[in-house]
C-alpha cells in the first residue's frame, strides 16, 4: 500500500538562507587520478583545527562534501583549489547519511531531528522536510529523477520526496523488519535491507509491488549495489552477495580476530568498504578480498565515497583529516 501524506497534514518544509564563508585547507597534488581497483598510495589534507568529519560523498564535479560532527554543519571541499566552504545546520545536528541528487542538490537525513534536507549549494538555501512524529529517516539514495528515498526506523516504512513536493511514505507489503538502508538495483527496483528479519525486499516503484527474499543475514545494517550487477549487504562481520533472483551468498570479513565492515560503497570489482581495523579493502564477485589500506596506527576511517575520477576518499574524525588515494 502506498500512502501519500499532504504537506500541510503530515511533513512540514522550512527555507533557510545559508551564508557561506570559505575556509581553506590542503590543495590536492596535481596527480593522475589512479587506475579503477589500484587505490593503494594515500594521501592526507589537513583540515581546520577542530574539524571531525563523519559522512561523506563525492559530487560529480568533483566536490567532497562531508558533515562536520563537531560544529554541526556540511563542508565542501574542492580537491583542486583546497578551499572548503562550509554550510552551517542546526546547532543540535546530527546527519547520518549525505548524498548528491541528480540535480546537483544536496540531501542529507538527521535521525535525531526526524529530518530530510536538501541544500542549495549555489544559493546556500536549505529546505527541511519534516517527518510525521516518531518516524526517524535512515540512509539516503539519489534517484535517477532527482527525488531522494530513504529508509526508516518504521517497520516496513520508506520514505520518498523531492523538491517542491510533499512528503511520501511507502508502507511495503514486505518482510516486515526495520528497513535501514536502500539502494537502486539494476534491475530498476528500489532495494531494501531489512533489519532483523532476514530477508531483503525489492520495490517496484512502477507496480507498487514489493518482493520479499529470504536471505541468511539478520542483522543487516546496509545495502549496496555492486559494479558486479548484484545486492551487497553488511550483516555483522560478513557481506552477503545477493542476486537479483534473491541468490544468496556469504563472505565472512577477513581479520587477524574479527573486523566489522561499514560505508560499503560501489567500487573496484563489486564493493568497496571500511572495516573497525582501519582498513578499506575491496570485494570481488567471487569473495575475494583486497586490502587497499591505508593501515598504520592512528588511522581510522569512518566513511568512504568513491569519485568521478576514480579517487577514493575517506574521513577520519580521530585525526580531524580527509585521505585520499
Amino acid at each position: 500500500m502506498r500512502r501519500l501524506l499532504s504537506l500541510a497534514a503530515a511533513s512540514l518544509t522550512t527555507t533557510a538562507l545559508v551564508l557561506v564563508s570559505p575556509l581553506v585547507a590542503d590543495a590536492r597534488p596535481p596527480v593522475a587520478p589512479p587506475s579503477p581497483g589500484s587505490h593503494v598510495l594515500w594521501h592526507d589534507v589537513v583540515l581546520p583545527p577542530g574539524v571531525q568529519p563523519s559522512v561523506i560523498t563525492t559530487a560529480a564535479d568533483g566536490t567532497v562534501w562531508f558533515a562536520d560532527g563537531a560544529s554541526s554543519r556540511l563542508l565542501a571541499y574542492d580537491p583542486a583549489t583546497g578551499s572548503l566552504a562550509p554550510y552551517p545546520l542546526a546547532s543540535d545536528a546530527f546527519v547520518v547519511s549525505i548524498v548528491e541528487a541528480a540535480d546537483g542538490a544536496i540531501w542529507y537525513s538527521d535521525p535525531t531531528a526526524e529530518t530530510v534536507s536538501r541544500l542549495d549549494p549555489d544559493t546556500g538555501v536549505i529546505d527541511e522536510t519534516l517527518m510525521p512524529a516518531g518516524i526517524r529517516p535512515l540512509a539516503l539514495a539519489a534517484s535517477p529523477d532527482g527525488s531522494i528515498w530513504f529508509g526508516t526506523s518504521l517497520a516496513d516504512e520508506v520514505g520518498h520526496v523531492a523538491h517542491g513536493a510533499p512528503l511520501e511514505l511507502v508502507t511495503l507489503a514486505g518482510s516486515g523488519g526495520m528497513p535501514v538502508d536502500v539502494t537502486w538495483g539494476p534491475d530498476g527496483r528500489l532495494w531494501v535491507a531489512q533489519y532483523g528479519v532476514g530477508a531483503v525486499d525489492a520495490y517496484d516503484p512502477v507496480s507498487t509491488r514489493t518482493t520479499s527474499y529470504p536471505i541468511s543475514a539478520f542483522a543487516t545494517s546496509e545495502i549496496e549495489a555492486g559494479a558486479d550487477g548484484a545486492l551487497w549487504l553488511v550483516d555483522n562481520n560478513s557481506l552477503h552477495r545477493v542476486g537479483v533472483d534473491g541468490s544468496d551468498e556469504t563472505f565472512i570479513v577477513p581479520a587477524s580476530s574479527i573486523a566489522f565492515p561499514f560505508s560499503l560503497t560501489r567500487g573496484g570489482d563489486a564493493v568497496l568498504y571500511a572495516d573497525t581495523e582501519g582498513r578499506i579493502l575491496s570485494v570481488a564477485s567471487d569473495g575475494a578480498f583486497t586490502p587497499l589500506g591505508p593501515g598504520g596506527a592512528g588511522h581510522l576511517p569512518q566513511a568512504i565515497a568513491l569519485a568521478p575520477d576514480g579517487s577514493l576518499w575517506y574521513t577520519d574524525p580521530l585525526r580531524g583529516a580527509l585521505g585520499w588515494g
